[in-house]
């Protein structure tokens, strides 16, 4: 590693670049290619955070899901319409 660092330096004293140079070279746009990667929206949009209280127990279950473990349960001992009337509030972010 040491040697392939002398014969960089070596080639950017021969023609007279610096490290900016070579990284600009090698990345010529950095953040105009982070930037528009993300602007783009390649990436799937969070799902809504969902918040289920348990009125009896109290118990609060938050999920993004629908395969979340306890809620499953409750709708199979409760019933999928009750636990949806659970619902305290959802939050987009």
């Amino acid at each position: 590693m040491l040697q392939f660092k002398d014969k960089l330096e070596a080639l950017m004293c021969e023609f007279g670049k610096s490290a900016a140079d070579v990284r600009s070279l090698l990345d010529p746009q950095p953040e105009a290619s982070k930037a528009s990667s993300s602007a783009k929206g390649t990436g799937r949009a969070k799902r809504k955070l969902n918040i289920y209280n348990k009125p009896n127990t109290d118990e609060v279950v938050e999920t993004r899901g629908g395969n979340q473990k306890t809620r499953k349960a409750w709708k199979d001992e409760h019933g999928a319409e009750t636990v949806e009337g659970w619902l305290v509030r959802t939050k987009t972010n």
